[in-house]
């Protein structure tokens, strides 16, 4: 089963979501919830207006998971929710199944961003619990998975 797109409507408003997201966690370190409000009701409205046989039971049980996991991350880690808002914007947007791809994705762009951390730690003889302690900003690592999915959707079919 490949790549399903979601239509154009939902690619550009998600794509233009996740670059003022991505913009604003890397530099203010902080992610609006008004975008995301506003994307969300972007979404809703033109869902029930133009896609009236839209799967919207989907569309909840990606905003729960997507939102859920991050909220659960964030109390764990005395964190912001920022990113939890974010997944679950982008759970009730794709649904389940893209939101599961897109997640992978990120989750391998983040872990390659580790990865590339931990060599530079070790050429500098820098200390691997600082950066494992260290907060980084996760909306960017969304931007580039939804990205890759829209790449393979594109192009992988």
């Amino acid at each position: 089963m490949g790549v399903v797109l979601p239509n154009l409507i939902t690619i550009i408003v998600l794509t233009i979501t996740l670059i003022i997201c991505a913009y604003t966690d890397f530099t203010k370190e902080t992610i609006s919830p008004i975008i995301l409000c506003s994307c969300l009701a972007i979404e809703t409205g033109i869902r029930f207006l133009v896609y009236r046989d839209h799967d919207w039971v989907n569309s909840l049980l990606g905003a729960i998971i997507g939102f859920g996991v991050f909220f659960v991350l964030a109390v764990a880690s005395k964190g912001g929710g920022g990113d939890a808002l974010l997944m679950g914007t982008l759970g009730w947007c794709v649904g389940l199944y893209n939101f599961a791809c897109v997640f992978v994705l990120t989750s391998g762009c983040y872990l390659l961003f580790f990865i590339g951390k931990a060599i530079i730690a070790k050429t500098q003889h820098t200390s691997m619990k600082e950066i494992l302690q260290a907060q980084y900003p996760y909306a960017p690592f969304v931007l580039f998975g939804w990205i890759i999915f829209l790449l393979i959707g594109i192009f992988g079919g």
